[in-house]
C-alpha cells in the first residue's frame, strides 16, 4: 500500500527545509488556532494564512485534493 508521503520530500521549499521538530510545532500552533476561533469572522483570514503556507510549499493541488477527503 502506496500514500505517497514521500513523493514530494525532494522539494526544496522554505518549510521542507525547516527541522522536523519546527514543522511539528507549526503544525500543531496552526491546529490550535483554528480550535480556539471564536469570532466567525477571523475564519477567511486564517484559511488565507494556511493557503499562503500551503503555497510557499510548493505542493501540488492535486496533492491537497486528494488529501481534503480523508477528513
Amino acid at each position: 500500500m502506496k500514500f505517497g508521503l514521500d513523493d514530494y520530500a525532494y522539494l526544496k521549499s522554505p518549510l521542507h527545509q525547516w527541522e522536523p521538530r519546527c514543522k511539528l510545532i507549526g503544525l500543531m500552533g496552526l491546529i490550535f488556532a483554528f480550535a480556539m476561533v471564536r469570532d466567525p469572522r477571523l475564519i477567511l483570514p486564517m484559511l488565507g494564512v494556511s493557503a499562503g503556507i500551503y503555497l510557499l510549499s510548493q505542493l501540488p493541488v492535486s496533492y491537497w485534493r486528494t488529501r481534503l477527503r480523508y477528513p
